[in-house]
């Protein structure tokens, strides 16, 4: 259910059929422009802005926007800072379930996946807002017969945070330890020319 606060502002569908970067931050933009943003109410805004992006943007053309598959590969690539403009509890279960059948539709074709993630503005707070949504894609893997660790090749992490050790022992707590050896970790430093890279295969 929305917040009460978003109904302050003005509830007209955007006709984005694939939003930008920059039409997502202008949605977030017009959000903030009709409520004072402020510190002390600041997690609880970022909810209430994340709900209003889904009410101008439809949620599957974000979740196009968020996870995609590389075209003739086994790479399957996920971007953060789109997933955190509009990701909440009431549509983790929608994004862990797109994540899945990219997974399933990949093992299919290709025998394993690799999983590319751009984690650029990952925080600690975001690690502790986002837990619910890690643990209820870790729960939906569960229930297949597949063993999805043990299918994929790697997972590369892009704009690695500095807290690199508590997003494995988190990714840790709902798989096992043979993900550290799965990991491959890109400085910042390192993303921009790895990332274009990747996404040009995409384009």
């Amino acid at each position: 259910m929305r917040s009460s606060a978003i109904h302050n502002v003005k509830d007209e569908r955007r006709q984005i059929k694939e939003p930008t970067c920059e039409d997502i931050m202008k949605v977030q933009s017009d959000f903030y422009s009709f409520q004072n943003k402020h510190v002390f109410f600041r997690k609880s805004q970022k909810q209430d802005c994340a709900n209003y992006v889904v009410t101008q943007i439809p949620l599957d053309t974000l979740l196009k926007r968020t996870i995609m598959g590389i075209s003739e590969t086994n790479v399957i690539y996920m971007d953060y800072t789109v997933f955190k403009t509009y990701a909440t509890s009431d549509n983790y279960i929608h994004i862990a379930r797109c994540l899945l059948k990219y997974i399933q539709t990949t093992i299919e074709t290709y025998g394993c996946f690799d999983l590319h993630m751009n984690l650029q503005s990952f925080s600690m707070s975001a690690a502790e807002r986002y837990m619910e949504a890690i643990q209820l894609f870790c729960e939906e893997c569960h229930k297949k017969d597949e063993n999805y660790l043990d299918r994929m090749g790697n997972m590369y992490i892009y704009n690695t945070p500095n807290m690199v050790g508590m997003i494995t022992s988190i990714i840790r707590k709902f798989t096992n330890d043979s993900i550290k050896e799965k990991l491959v970790c890109y400085s910042k430093e390192e993303s921009a020319v790895k990332l274009r890279e990747l996404l040009c295969a995409h384009s």
